[in-house]
């Protein structure tokens, strides 16, 4: 009884001297005397006396499921020793998997040279045999399948089991095998919705054995070279033949390789890590090195963000959960079929010439050019452009403490203003809304709530997820500053990466830096996106913002993008 008239008193207090006053407040502040510190103020109040209402709810919550986890793992240990365990939190918060709704990330490896299908799973082999300093296979993660046990994410080692070709193997076909650049987008169009079978570690690298690109295909030579065997449509630029490529054609120099990775096993920094220290040939030279301790915070600076996080993230919690996104590009959950691309090689030291002549950074010059191509293609469709669209940004929280694959990542929402009539406007205020987003408490908070919530049952996270709403999915990984060989000796000519968009996100923008170029990549579902023409146009207009911008900071257009 006397619990319950504290609480009755308690809820009161609330009413009375905090939600009422404040409520005023924020009404008189937003919409009267246009006031943004004071609405904030009360915002702030309102939201961090909430989460102390909701405080015992949590905490009860938290002990009823930790407690389940700590008696499964042990029922787990005892029946099936160390061979299935139960997964971290990051890496359960973003397992979610279902048709058109998959977790995987793909990455396009072109590389220059003749492919060797048995090398290439050798080198693969090897590799998930490395151990680290203290004798720990570092991808050990690779040999493990997702499963689940009691509503829980887990995982289950395979042990000898495992077999590298039924993981590296051709895409299709055999080593005389030809893709053309949009046969390949078209192959990943068909696997693009549908996850990994659950019979086995869910990766696989498909190795394309003759990759042609667009650019040479168009070239008279390599047309006459194809005559002789098959016949060419010039308009659609499809290979109607049996895939023979006489000797010493142009498209025996390039081969490809497509890795399709579940989101569980590695985040795309990881995936940089793998290509720095196991996968290529030598070491290069990096854009951002995420293991260097010049990413570390001092201890004062950790404290403010803490302090920050406990004042301001319930506010920051409530806004994203209660965000009401409505535009003519998000909507209903994704059905799939998904449409993929991407941009010509665009040069990085032009983007960096916009970025010293605008003062902004070659990140905001690359986002406002992406939310100026949305733009655009609504102005095309006839569609009312977006005032302002809302993107989740993947943000790794660096150093990370070794090379290990591992979830280190978060997302935090980031508004973009694509109503701005012009491209330099839109440019300055991507670089505002960047700047407000890394000086928030957003990115450290979503990061332990992507622990918190992972560690609740499937069905608590998926219900959380669904929460999440914005337009756009936006991937910025930093490669390598420096060409890489593989293989012994394959030049790496060409990466693209393409991040997995789920729920009402029907758009996805990634963006891979290496060796001087970068390719902004694309992939929209058809509830988003329905003309086949649409991916088309983004990519046309995010060509043209960044040829715009660039002329501006007296760039000639020949010097922005790179020849392939």
């Amino acid at each position: 009884m006397a619990i319950f008239s504290f609480a009755l008193n308690f809820i009161g207090f609330l009413l009375t001297r905090i939600y009422i006053p404040a409520g005023c407040t924020w009404v008189l502040s937003r919409y009267v005397i246009k006031a943004p510190p004071i609405s904030f103020a009360a915002e702030v109040i309102a939201s961090f006396f909430t989460a102390i209402l909701f405080l015992p709810i949590i905490f009860t919550v938290s002990f009823i499921n930790l407690s389940a986890r700590y008696l499964l793992s042990f029922y787990l240990k005892a029946k099936y020793h160390d061979k299935i365990w139960l997964m971290a939190g990051r890496d359960s918060f973003v397992s979610h998997d279902e048709f058109a709704n998959s977790c995987n990330h793909y990455s396009l490896y072109v590389l220059k040279g003749k492919c060797d299908l048995r090398k290439i799973q050798n080198k693969f082999d090897s590799i998930l045999q490395e151990k680290d300093g203290n004798g720990e296979i570092v991808y050990d993660r690779m040999k493990r399948r997702l499963v689940r046990k009691f509503g829980y994410y887990c995982w289950e080692h395979l042990g000898k089991s495992f077999d590298i070709t039924q993981h590296v193997k051709y895409l299709s076909g055999d080593e005389n095998t030809v893709f053309t650049e949009d046969q390949v987008f078209e192959e990943l169009k068909k696997m693009y919705d549908y996850p990994l079978g659950g019979d086995k570690p869910q990766w696989e690298i498909l190795v394309i054995p003759k990759y042609v690109y667009n650019s040479h295909l168009r070239s008279r030579k390599l047309n006459n070279a194809f005559t002789q065997d098959c016949s060419i449509e010039t308009d659609s630029l499809e290979l109607e033949c049996n895939n023979n490529v006489p000797e010493g054609s142009s498209t025996d120099s390039h081969y490809a390789f497509i890795v399709r990775m579940h989101h569980s096993i590695m985040d795309g920094i990881s995936a940089g890590n793998a290509l720095q220290h196991y996968m290529a040939d030598k070491k290069m030279k990096l854009t951002v090195d995420p293991l260097s301790d010049c990413h570390q915070l001092p201890l004062w600076k950790i404290i403010v963000a803490y302090a920050q996080v406990i004042l301001c993230g319930p506010r920051a919690f409530f806004k994203t959960a209660l965000l009401d996104e409505t535009n003519c590009f998000h909507g209903p959950k994704l059905t799939g079929p998904k449409t993929l691309s991407w941009s010509r090689q665009v040069n990085v030291d032009a983007l960096r010439r916009v970025k010293d002549a605008t003062k902004t950074s070659v990140t905001a010059v690359l986002v406002s050019c992406l939310g100026g191509s949305v733009r655009n293609l609504a102005m095309k469709k006839g569609l009312p452009i977006p005032t302002r669209v809302h993107a989740f940004p993947t943000i790794g929280i660096l150093p990370f403490p070794d090379i290990k694959p591992r979830n280190r990542f978060t997302m935090a929402l980031l508004p973009l203003c694509i109503g701005l009539e012009t491209g330099l406007e839109r440019l300055k205020s991507a670089q505002r809304s960047l700047k407000d987003l890394l000086s928030s408490p957003d990115v450290l908070l979503n990061y332990h709530l992507m622990q918190v919530i992972g560690v609740l049952p499937v069905q608590i996270i998926n219900f959380f997820i669904d929460l999440c709403h914005a337009t756009l999915l936006l991937s910025n990984v930093p490669g390598p500053a420096e060409r890489a060989t593989l293989f012994g000796g394959d030049e790496v000519t060409d990466i693209g990466i393409w991040a997995p968009i789920q729920l009402g996100i029907g758009i996805g923008m990634s963006l891979f830096s290496y060796g001087g170029i970068v390719r902004a990549t694309v992939v929209t579902d058809k509830v988003a996106c329905p003309s086949s023409s649409d991916v088309p146009t983004i990519i046309e207009e995010f060509e043209k913002e960044i040829i715009n911008l660039t002329k501006n900071a007296g760039v000639q257009e020949s010097e922005v993008f790179a020849s392939e």
